[in-house]
Formats: structure tokens, sequence, C-alpha cells
């Protein structure tokens, strides 16, 4: 809080959004030394690499094979999809989510009737917002703890995790086809047990295509599920703890922020459009309706 009491200001600036690992990456902040899935980056950088090595070296098939066009479009999604899904899968993993310190808060009068206050930080809740417990502060339009990327998918950071798994399910999607039919050829040409010999190339082409089919379901799920919540104006919090919050109808399943067009929800969740969740502001409205 500043000298006045109940007055805090938001940072909305990118370098304010940033974390400080990218600011100075040789700082630990604080929100981060209460995380417990700090590795699960490093796991998936190495997945990546790995992945896209093992196609690239033994199963991407030649001009003979395809045609020119095609294989450059395959080529466009196996190393643009890698490539700028790690990119965005860094932004998503390093930007600051949203944090809602004292300091980060538009105006609210603490002592409002409309107003809540976080038990844990002591600070007044915007609308949409949550404690997590992982990063221990307060984060606004809170959808889910990600432990994959080791920070908070919030109102920062949530088009940066969807652009990140969509690519990421392009990407695999892309190696997982051409696999399939590497994976037949193989097959046919040395099945697994010729004779009393186990081909063991063959078996490992097949364990290969399942892990990479099964990345793919999991990033589709991903995409498809905060996706659809995206474009009905909610998030995975809400949706999940709907009884908590008064502002989210389950018959039928609509929350005040639904602006009524799936794109205007989408664009809301993207940052394009403005979103108030200052509850004295959006008390005040409402009054202002009523009275109309």
């Amino acid at each position: 809080f500043d000298k006045q009491i109940n007055c805090i200001h938001v940072d909305e600036t990118w370098w304010g959004a940033m974390e400080p690992e990218l600011k100075a990456p040789w700082k630990l902040s604080a929100a981060r030394r209460t995380r417990t899935h700090q590795s699960y980056p490093i796991f998936y950088y190495c997945h990546v690499v790995v992945t896209t090595a093992i196609y690239v070296i033994f199963l991407m098939p030649n001009e003979t094979d395809t045609g020119p066009w095609e294989l450059l479009m395959m080529k466009i999604l196996v190393f643009g999809g890698s490539i700028f899904g790690v990119l965005f899968y860094t932004l998503c993993s390093k930007i600051n989510p949203g944090y809602i310190h004292a300091d980060r808060v538009s105006l609210i009068d603490k002592n409002h009737p409309v107003v809540k206050t976080c038990p844990t930080c002591q600070i007044p809740k915007l609308l949409r917002s949550k404690h997590c417990r992982y990063c221990n502060v307060c984060v606004e339009r809170f959808d889910h703890h990600c432990p994959f990327t080791d920070n908070c998918v919030a109102k920062k950071n949530t088009h940066f995790f969807l652009v990140f798994n969509l690519l990421h399910t392009l990407h695999l999607s892309t190696i997982a086809y051409y696999s399939y039919w590497a994976t037949l050829v193989a097959w046919r040409d040395r099945p697994v047990l010729d004779g009393a010999e186990t081909n063991w190339g063959t078996l490992g082409v097949t364990f290969y295509l399942v892990w990479v089919v099964l990345w793919v379901v999991v990033c589709a799920t991903f995409v498809g599920t905060i996706g659809w919540k995206v474009q009905r104006g909610v998030t995975t919090n809400e949706a999940a703890n709907h009884k908590r919050y008064k502002y989210v109808n389950m018959k039928p399943f609509r929350s005040i922020f639904d602006k009524g067009d799936p794109w205007l929800n989408i664009l809301t969740a993207f940052n394009l459009l403005p979103e108030e969740t200052n509850p004295i502001k959006l008390h005040q409205a409402n009054q202002r309706e009523m009275e109309v």
C-alpha cells in the first residue's frame, strides 16, 4: 500500500508484466521461491529436442517419398512449430501472469461492502482473481496453475498458453502422421517378431509413435477445453468453483463477463479488449442500470 490508505497502483507496461528472471536472470523472485515444479520446463525443452531429433534423423521422409511442396509444408510445421512453440512456452513460463501485489492493483476502497479481502495477502481482491498456493500471491483473472510451465495461467499469459499448445499440437500431429506411415512400412518389411529374433528398430518406432500420439492428445485437450471456456467468457477456476462465484451461472452456463460473442470473448482473453474487474465500479455500473 501507498501512504494513502487503500490506494494501490497498477503497472500495465510490458516491462512491468515481465518476471524479474527476464529483467535480471541472476535474481530469484519471491514468488518463484515457493514453487515446486521448476524441473518441468527442463523436461519440456528436452522433450522437444529429443522428439524432433529422432524424427529428423530416423523417420523424416525425403523428396522421393513425398512431393517437394508437401515436404516443404512438413518441414515448416515440424521446425516452425517446434521453434515458435518453445518461444511461446518460454513466454508463458516467464511472463508475469498478473500478480496482484499491493502496489499493482487499481484504486480500491478496502472498506467498501462489495470488496473482499484476500485472507493471505490482506489486499483487496479483484473479481476473477484468486490466491495461488504455489506462487503464494493473488493472480488476476486466474485460470489455473500449470505445473508444466511452473507458472500460473492467468490474464497476461493465457494467450501465450493457448498459442503454445496449438503450435505444439500442430508440430506433434505432423510428426505423428509421417511416423504412422513409417511404422506401417517397418511392420511390413521388418516385423517385430521376425522368426526367433526381435526387431528392436520396429519396436522402437512403434513406441515412439505411441509416445507422440499421447502428447498430441494431451495438448489438443488443453487447446479444446480452455479454448471452449475462453470463447464462453469463463476461466477454468470459475468453471470448477462456480458455486463460489455469484457472477457465474451454470444454468445456462454463462458469466457476467461473457460479452455475448465468442470472438469478443477471445479478444478479451487476448487482452485486446478492456475488461472491468474492479468490484466497486461494477457495483456502481449495475446500480446505474437498475435506476435507468
